[in-house]
Formats: structure tokens, sequence, C-alpha cells
């Protein structure tokens, strides 16, 4: 995919959840690895599957369906405390306009919001540490053909991000684990 700049590309903000994750989230009974993608038509369809590129990785719990932001970042995502986000400012451009109880009891959740900075007040606990991205055209896709990991693949994947795996040994590994599917 290609990588795109400027007005069509907001800002993207990977935030920790200001709630508990249900335990469920936190210790899955199986995690599953997907291997295709597919993007919208402008009449709103979904076309034909394409593979995952090599370098990324989608997995997830145990789900029927599943969607992926796609973004891009010129630096490594790491939390930063720099920008401190109030759901008390923001509007879900989703739903009904609300931020908040729904959003910090399922800390899983996804929206698209539009922030008003200096237009409300301040209430209740904001979002500190965010990882800041740039949305990419098809800005996101659903995924297809998943495969459950095995739990020594899961830990390899895991492993990878502990021990600041190098790009090269990163690919090695989802090779492998592809491979394996």
């Amino acid at each position: 995919m290609a990588v795109e700049s400027g007005r069509n590309n907001p800002p993207i903000l990977f935030s920790e959840a200001l709630g508990e994750a249900k335990p469920e989230d936190k210790r899955p009974k199986s995690c599953l690895l997907w291997h295709t993608y597919q993007t919208r038509d402008a009449s709103g369809r979904y076309g034909a599957e394409h593979p995952v590129p090599g370098h990324i990785v989608v997995k997830s719990g145990e789900k029927k369906s599943y969607y992926a932001i796609v973004c891009h970042a010129r630096h490594k995502l790491e939390m930063s405390g720099a920008v401190e986000l109030y759901t008390s400012q923001m509007r879900n451009l989703n739903k009904d306009g609300k931020v908040g109880k729904p959003l910090s009891r399922s800390p899983q959740t996804t929206c698209v919001v539009e922030y008003a900075q200096m237009r409300r007040k301040i209430v209740g606990k904001p979002y500190c540490n965010n990882m800041p991205a740039r949305s990419v055209c098809p800005y996101f896709v659903k995924m297809g053909k998943p495969r459950r990991l095995s739990k020594a693949e899961l830990r390899s994947l895991d492993d990878l991000g502990c021990d600041g795996a190098s790009v090269a040994e990163y690919r090695a590994v989802v090779r492998q684990i592809r491979k394996m599917g």
C-alpha cells in the first residue's frame, strides 16, 4: 500500500484504556492471525481479498469478523504523555456524539472523534499516553482468513516486541509463522 500525506490523512492516536480490560481481553483463550484483507469500494461493498503484507501482523481474540485501521508513523510507535485528551472535549462522529462511559468501559473500542479542545469544559480523567500516527488510504479494512495461533507462535510474536527485535528478525519470525498456517 502506498503511504500518502496531507489533508486526507487525519491523525490517529492510539491510547491506553481508561477502564479496566475485561478478563477475556487480558488473557484470551486463543488468538487469531489474519491473513487477508478487503477494502470497500465507493458504493460501500467489499471487494477482492488481498494478502496482508509480509511485514504486518494483525491479530485478535476469537472474532467472527475483524477490522483494522490502516495508518503510518514516521517513527517507532511509543507511548508519549505529550498530549492529554479529555472525552468531555470530544464528539463521536459515528454515534450520537457521545464519548465517555462506553469508551472507558470497553478498552478495545475504536472511535472517530472530532476534538473541540477549547470549546468545552474539561471533565474527567484524560487519556495521557498516546502513540501518534496518520491514517492512510484505504483508512480501514475488513480482515479475512484467520488462523488460530499456537501458544508457541503467540509467544514468539510477543517476544519480538519485548526483545526489541530488528526488522530482519521480525520479518523472519512472521514469515515462519505464516508458512506454518
